[in-house]
């Protein structure tokens, strides 16, 4: 064990799919199983080095000696997470002058991913599921690197002065629901659950996971774990969730709206009363 470095061990992306320690505290190490779409294919290598961890260490601390050694590690170090994505860079935007900035510029980076989860063309896959994954979900970051051009007259990149970050989710309203496609209505009729409860874990679900990607609160990460009531000690970072609905207000379109409306308003007066 002393010939293998903690650091190039750990390194390696799929160690805290086997070593619980480098993944306590919930530390976001381990790939983004939403986007990683060759999941079942790595785990599939994962699970031989899982069982012989078993066989050879009988329940005590890793050994990796023992992991590195096996022919599936080597493997996996060849495995590159895949995902489907976007990204966008532009560079040197300026900033128009004022009296707070002057021969400011600003690098604008756009990343969006999509989810491997309930993924399908729009009329054929709507709403959530039994886990709260909804259809057609992606991920989108802006990041702009506010630059400080201390000569503007010089082609030289300008200093780092601030980092901004935006991150924004979106995807099929959450609720049990479809839409068939029908080559006879331009626009497919609409077919909402009616099972009250089923609707309300689905969002309930889909909320807690939500929060349990985008805080850092462990105690909001518990009660997703849990499916638990959110609590004022689940939420001391106040993590706040807008949801911005884009939908019709009428017909078919507007019935889904209202019935959004009223299970969300049911979901957190349940579990969101102490928040």
């Amino acid at each position: 064990e002393g010939n293998i470095s903690d650091h190039s061990f750990t390194h390696r992306w799929w160690i805290p799919y086997i070593d619980h320690e480098s993944n306590r505290n919930f530390r976001r190490r381990v790939v983004d199983p939403r986007f990683f779409w060759n999941e079942q294919t790595a785990l599939a290598l994962l699970e031989p080095i899982l069982n012989n961890k078993c066989d050879e260490n009988k329940g005590s601390k890793m050994n990796k000696e023992v992991i590195s050694r096996s022919p599936y590690a080597a493997i996996l170090d060849h495995v590159i997470p895949v995902t489907s994505a976007f990204v966008g860079v532009q560079r040197n935007v300026p900033i128009p002058s004022s009296s707070f900035t002057s021969g400011e510029s600003y690098d604008q980076i756009l990343i969006s991913r999509r989810s491997k989860y309930r993924t399908g063309t729009r009329f054929t896959r709507r709403g959530t599921d039994g886990t709260g994954a909804v259809a057609n979900y992606a991920e989108t970051e802006q990041i702009c690197l506010i630059l400080n051009n201390t000569n503007p007259c010089s082609n030289s990149r300008g200093v780092l002065k601030e980092v901004y970050s935006h991150v924004q989710t979106r995807g099929s309203i959450p609720l049990h629901w479809s839409s068939p496609a029908d080559v006879k209505a331009y626009r497919p009729r609409v077919f909402i659950g009616v099972d009250p409860v089923l609707q309300a874990r689905g969002l309930r679900d889909h909320l807690l996971s939500e929060l349990w990607w985008y805080s850092s609160s462990i105690g909001l990460k518990n009660s997703f774990l849990s499916k638990s009531k959110l609590t004022k000690d689940s939420g001391k970072d106040e993590v706040k969730v807008a949801m911005v609905n884009l939908i019709d207000k009428h017909g078919d379109q507007g019935r889904l709206g209202s019935t959004f409306d009223s299970v969300l308003s049911a979901v957190l007066e349940v579990y969101g009363k102490s928040y």
